[in-house]
């Protein structure tokens, strides 16, 4: 029941015949280029054109067509360097920070998405994502890294030995099926209180990574893992270099009713199902361990 057209948000033809030919009741719009390292320098003009510009494309095109409610799905790369408080971020109070330019094209997009409403009346909510892994991550011409969720994956369907690092810092985590969850929930919701919220587990993932490594070892003969020794190098990587500071779920709790579904276990066990069915699609290969299998306690 779902009609799929691919094109792209620069494109002010395309978007004019998205609204054109149907009734869209609500947006949500997660399109968005990220790059680090050497990947800012050279992308930058793509993460303005798609970070930035092309929100008001889609926002004005929205209003044209009569479109109700927009969800902009920003970032807590929004918030910089109040990631480095000890501090729990809120929406209210905590500042907004940015010095890569993805959170600085994340941050405006957001501006623009909430004023544009203003300016047009639309009904436009945002929300600051926390780090999303889970299925169907993949690579595309607009994301440069991928989780460390993944890249453990892949070693795992190689039966290949993982190497962590030997600090694993706290972030704020959510599973891909949950991220979901949450945005239909918002787009859905009866007169929300609040333009912006926080999206993400409000849970402790530091032995996050270990519950997935485990479920991986318990699932594929030959795979392992251990923690780099001092001084040795990883063979995986996480994007966060320090711990990061947790952003606060209470609203989104409180004003929407979402509750995540998964936790750091529930999540290592579905991903490990998954992973295996659809090993193809994020490459390798591998099989269940003899007389073994994995059920998740979620769906």
């Amino acid at each position: 029941g779902v009609t799929y057209r691919c094109g792209d948000l620069r494109d002010d033809a395309f978007v004019r015949s998205l609204f054109a030919s149907s009734r869209i009741r609500a947006v949500i719009h997660l399109a968005t280029v990220t790059a680090n390292g050497a990947g800012e320098r050279d992308r930058a003009a793509a993460m303005i054109e798609v970070n930035v510009l092309a929100v008001e494309r889609l926002l004005a095109a929205a209003a044209r067509g009569g479109s109700p409610r927009v969800v902009y799905v920003g970032s807590g790369s929004a918030y910089g360097r109040a990631w480095d408080s000890t501090i729990p971020l809120t929406e209210e109070s905590s500042p907004s920070q940015p010095e890569p330019l993805y959170g600085i094209t994340k941050l405006a997009g957001e501006a623009v998405a909430l004023r544009f409403g203003e300016l047009h009346g639309l009904d436009v909510r945002a929300v600051r994502l926390g780090s999303v892994f889970g299925p169907w991550e993949r690579e595309t011409a607009a994301r440069e890294a991928m989780s460390i969720f993944l890249q453990i994956g892949r070693f795992a369907l190689r039966r290949e030995r993982v190497v962590l690092p030997r600090e694993i810092h706290a972030r704020d985590w959510i599973y891909s099926r949950d991220a979901a969850l949450g945005l239909v929930a918002l787009t859905r919701a009866v007169n929300p209180r609040f333009r912006l919220y926080h999206l993400t587990s409000g849970l402790e993932w530091t032995r996050g990574l270990l519950h997935w490594c485990e479920a991986l070892a318990a699932a594929i003969d030959g795979f392992t893992y251990r923690q780099a020794e001092i001084g040795e190098q990883p063979n995986v990587r996480d994007s966060a270099v320090r711990d990061r500071a947790p952003m606060r779920v209470d609203r989104v709790r409180a004003d929407i009713g979402f509750v995540p579904q998964f936790g750091p276990e529930a999540a290592a066990r579905d991903y490990a199902e998954w992973l295996l069915r659809h090993r193809m699609h994020v490459g390798g290969a591998s099989s269940l361990a003899p007389g073994r299998s994995l059920s998740a306690n979620c769906a």
